[in-house]
């Protein structure tokens, strides 16, 4: 049943998007394209919970990948398909979208943004486009051992306050 959902709702944001870049005049929104849906959060990890009785019930969290910046505002791109994807009795669980650039993504990836890690680690690719790669887990590992130096001092004690502190409370215990 799910993977019918997923299908009815990754067809209506690509239909809706059809739509919303048809007119175009400008080359960047004629050439709009969704590059990627990823499927993340408790779906893709398969720890959902389905439980509309006790009134809870887990809903699909989906990042669209998009060509250009201008194609990530929501209302004028998103919202007539989140509203189809609500009103679809077919769709019986909500659909929450965020929609980023390969670009903004990539950016986060490289930078060791646990969020991004964590949709690389988990997400399931329900669509894409060739040629749409997101960075490597190496660079990303690579960012985070890099911000790790950055923020550790010569004696590779974290420099946060908090931490600092608990350092020399620690050192302090042994004397």
């Amino acid at each position: 049943m799910q993977q019918d959902e997923l299908t009815r709702a990754t067809q209506t944001l690509m239909d809706a998007f059809s739509v919303a870049i048809a007119r175009a005049t400008q080359p960047w929104k004629k050439n709009g394209r969704i590059q990627k849906i990823i499927l993340f959060g408790s779906y893709a990890r398969d720890d959902w919970v389905d439980e509309p009785e006790n009134g809870y019930q887990s809903d699909y969290d989906l990042l669209i990948i998009v060509n250009h910046p201008d194609l990530t505002d929501i209302a004028e791109y998103w919202y007539v398909a989140e509203d189809k994807m609500l009103r679809d009795p077919a769709i019986r669980r909500p659909v929450n979208i965020i929609v980023h650039t390969l670009d903004e993504v990539n950016h986060g990836l490289m930078r060791g943004e646990y969020f991004w890690l964590d949709i690389v680690r988990d997400g399931i690719a329900i669509y894409e486009l060739p040629g749409a790669v997101l960075a490597s887990r190496n660079h990303s590992r690579r960012a985070m051992r890099t911000r790790w130096r950055a923020a550790t001092s010569k004696t590779g004690w974290p420099k946060s306050i908090a931490e600092s502190n608990l350092h020399h409370m620690h050192l302090s215990k042994k004397k």
